[in-house]
């Protein structure tokens, strides 16, 4: 799912303290991206 994401509606690099930065280009994809990381956060 990340992959898809990331490929289509987002650029990404991986700083070196491990915290992904992001550049939406879609507001709806920002949210369901900042949902799945919330969800994974507080299993």
């Amino acid at each position: 799912m990340r992959d898809a994401l990331v490929g289509q509606n987002m650029m990404y690099h991986r700083h070196p303290n491990q915290h992904i930065i992001c550049i939406f280009r879609d507001p709806a994809a920002m949210d369901i991206y900042a949902t799945k990381l919330y969800s994974e956060a507080h299993q």
